[in-house]
């Protein structure tokens, strides 16, 4: 297991990327399978009666309403162009991600920690867009791994598992 998340209903929601579904585990503890098929599920966020689900494997964010899964953002095939590596602003349906790690959904934002490109990203009014990246220079360490967030009054916290720091993105 590589994320959880509470429904709406209560119950806990698991994603078991080993074996590429989504568990729900009811408040009386009995578990079932909700969602099957994915590749690696890793985060998992409930907002508005969506699920969102950072699938490393594919490469996308998939949004789940309890009856029909859909791709929010990430190219269709899950597999990136060899001239853009994985890391492409613009229309949701054409950027791409590299191995996401982490969802937030707050306010009609989906936030993204785009792990595989040392970046954090946010998915709204159907386009992509990176807040902050690392240049590669080395002159800063953020966010070497963006592994998950948090929203608390205005601010996005980014937990970055390589540097082992907690890092804020201002967004208000």
């Amino acid at each position: 297991p590589k994320g959880l998340s509470v429904g709406e209903d209560g119950a806990l929601y698991v994603a078991d990327s080993g074996n590429g579904c989504i568990r729900r585990i009811s408040e009386n503890g009995s578990v079932e399978t909700v969602l099957t098929g994915l590749n690696t599920p890793s985060g998992l966020c409930w907002d508005g009666g969506v699920l969102y689900i950072a699938d490393a494997g594919l490469n996308q964010i998939l949004c789940w309403d309890e009856e029909t899964l859909t791709v929010l953002a990430g190219l269709a095939s899950g597999v990136y162009p060899e001239d853009n590596a994985g890391f492409e602003d613009g229309e949701a349906e054409n950027a791409s991600f590299r191995a996401p790690q982490a969802v937030l959904a707050k306010d009609g934002t989906v936030y993204v920690a785009d792990t595989g490109n040392s970046a954090v990203r946010k998915i709204c009014d159907g386009k992509v867009e990176t807040l902050a990246s690392f240049d590669g220079t080395g002159g800063e360490l953020w966010p070497a791994a963006s592994s998950d967030l948090a929203w608390v009054n205005g601010t996005l916290y980014v937990a970055d598992s390589f540097a082992g720091i907690v890092f804020t993105v201002y967004t208000r």
